[in-house]
């Protein structure tokens, strides 16, 4: 950007002020710069195949001007009437060979002494936001209109249908394979199909609406959504705003039924996930169904999907195309696939957790280990994150055979540099073998955790299985009672205090629910959320949880707030020792059998999930 007041005439030598454009720039629109320069011109040249309104634009303004000439603008000849005196501008979008063409001219008159103009580069304007937009609806309508493409023609939007749940399909495959590309293809697909109906609408002989009309409807409903953002209203958090939501469509739309408006022909997983969110944010208390019928318990996995803040219909895709994989493998006659799980967050930092992979394969890579579990403990993977909760990725790890042999043992925890916001670190297999039979919960949580970041499920499926088979149950209960207690203690009652301790409290003590409703299981669920689903909780504690955790998730990690009564007595119900020790010889008994089982799957997972092995 040179001299803003335009081409000027200094001292007889004339000058070419090139006032550039975007491809999309709306007529009439100008900088001040741009408007000085044209004014000062004493001729402006339009470029060819610039929109003729520009022509009126510039005559209302009083600026000097010519019509572009048939086949383009020679901007060498512009410069050539310049060098001889006059002050020209050109008005228009600067293609790459002009510039090109005008460097070379100077360059040219530079070397033989000719005289050469002044050449000023000003920037008249740029495309808005949606310019692209509006080329797409000038698009569709030259296609549509007579003399367009036939097909175009003959469409209705009956006709349409398939290919807007086509694209949408498609949309869904996009993000959930991470392709950023192919996003940005079935985006615009999806985007034709609004344009294409709202084109296809205008044509209705009673009714018609075009995209304008389509666009301030979503407009309108916006801003009437949003009186947070648009009026004077409240709302904190995420779920104060889903329920002002609800609250203002229920009113617009005249329903009977919370139910009302959920499409029958959504997807049956996607359609229950639904009920059950607007069932439960109605402040409803209806059963799921107990029978064994396939559709019972499928409702209820769906529910305790929902619970654990996933989505089933997402979940059930991922299983499908992981199975597809393994089906094409067979085809081939290829061998199958090890099965990985990766599940991560959608709110979790992507340079964090790629972060995370580095300094996993940088493990690999400097100990010589295998890693056949990597996840995520601490608040994230709890189910109750603050925005700046720190990330907390603990793995198993599997030495070579050799190594176990060796007299000299080697250490059994890797740890990596611990930052601000990360913190990796591992056990050796033999490690957490030994504290699972004991009972440990920490190695249990990271065989629950929902939250993945490389883990072989067979790996995983087997500990948990030998989980339950050997897990202390009473010694898992005191180690949550004696948590449970101890955070319980700092909590007073109703007085301000650290969030983070309730949520301490409170996940021992819905355990503790868990533990004693679920005779048969030893391993509990990491998550509070999926605790909650998997218990008996009166409705006043359960939406108390689920209160207190969409307060923290907008909580600063340290923050504080009051305890509800509610959560009070729910934790003083649950954090009673109610526990009796087995008599010495069944323990002994018990002790040697959980060891043996676990001595044989650590000789199993070392040959299988060891360093070099096939899997």
């Amino acid at each position: 950007m040179t001299d803003q007041g335009g081409a000027r005439d200094r001292g007889g030598r004339g000058a070419l002020t090139l006032v550039t454009l975007g491809d999309r720039s709306p007529t009439g629109v100008l900088t001040a710069s741009a408007w000085d320069a044209l004014r000062a011109a004493e001729q402006v040249v339009l470029a060819y195949g610039l929109d003729p309104s520009w022509q009126d634009a510039l005559d209302l303004a009083d600026v000097a001007l010519t019509a572009p000439a048939p086949g383009g603008v020679d901007v060498v000849v512009l410069l050539e009437r310049a060098a001889e005196g006059r002050r020209l501008a050109l008005l228009g979008p600067l293609p790459a060979a002009s510039g090109e063409a005008v460097t070379r001219d100077l360059l040219r008159r530079s070397t033989n002494g000719s005289r050469a103009p002044q050449v000023e580069v000003v920037l008249g304007s740029w495309d808005p936001a949606g310019a692209a937009l509006l080329e797409l609806v000038e698009v569709m309508d030259r296609l549509r209109s007579p003399g367009g493409c036939p097909w175009d023609a003959e469409q209705t939007h009956e006709s349409l249908l398939p290919y807007a749940l086509e694209e949408a399909y498609e949309l869904v495959e996009a993000v959930e394979l991470g392709d950023r590309a192919h996003l940005v293809e079935e985006l615009g697909d999806l985007l034709l199909q609004v344009v294409f109906h709202a084109r296809v609408a205008q044509e209705h002989p009673e009714e018609p609406f075009d995209v304008d009309d389509v666009a301030a409807g979503i407009v309108a409903k916006l801003r009437r959504r949003h009186p947070h953002v648009f009026a004077d209203a409240e709302a904190p958090t995420a779920a104060h705003v889903e329920a002002s939501w609800d609250r203002i469509k229920a009113e617009e739309k005249g329903r009977a039924s919370v139910l009302d408006g959920v499409p029958v022909a959504m997807p049956a997983l996607a359609r229950a996930h639904k009920v059950l969110g607007r069932v439960e944010r109605a402040g409803l208390d209806v059963a799921l169904p107990t029978g064994d019928e396939p559709g019972d318990r499928i409702l209820r996995e769906v529910a305790a999907t929902r619970a654990a803040g996933l989505e089933a219909e997402r979940e059930a895709r991922a299983a499908l195309r992981r199975y597809e994989d393994r089906a094409r493998a067979a085809e081939r006659g290829a061998p199958e696939p090890p099965a990985r799980l990766r599940s991560i967050d959608p709110g979790m930092d992507p340079a964090v957790v790629a972060a995370v992979d580095e300094r996993l394969a940088g493990v690999v890579a400097e100990h010589g280990v295998a890693v056949p579990l990597a996840v995520e403990s601490g608040s994230r993977a709890w189910g109750f994150p603050s925005p700046d909760s720190d990330y907390d990725c603990r793995f198993l790890y599997v030495r070579p055979a050799a190594d176990y042999l060796s007299p000299w043992p080697h250490r059994d925890v890797v740890e990596t540099p611990l930052d601000a916001v990360l913190d990796v670190g591992g056990w050796d297999l033999r490690k957490a073998l030994q504290l699972l039979v004991k009972g440990n919960a920490t190695v249990l949580e990271w065989l629950r955790s929902p939250i993945a970041y490389d883990v072989d499920r067979e790996f995983r499926d087997t500990l948990l299985a030998l989980a339950d088979e050997v897990v202390d149950r009473d010694a898992l209960r005191r180690h949550h009672l004696h948590v449970g207690l101890g955070q319980r203690e700092t909590l007073g009652d109703g007085r301000d205090v650290p969030l983070k301790r309730v949520f301490y409290a409170l996940r021992p003590a819905v355990t503790l629910r868990w533990l004693r409703e679920h005779p048969d299981r030893a391993v509990p669920p990491m998550d509070l959320p999926t605790l909650l689903a998997e218990v008996d909780v009166a409705p006043d504690a359960r939406a108390a949880v689920e209160q207190a955790v969409a307060l923290k998730a907008v909580t600063r990690e340290l923050g504080t707030g009051r305890v509800p009564p509610v959560l009070l007595a729910l934790l003083d119900a649950e954090l009673v020792p109610d526990e009796v020790a087995p008599a010495p010889e069944e323990a002994a008994d018990a002790t040697r059998r959980a060891t043996e089982q676990a001595a044989e799957v650590f000789r199993t997972a070392v040959a299988r999930w060891g360093p070099g092995s096939p899997v």
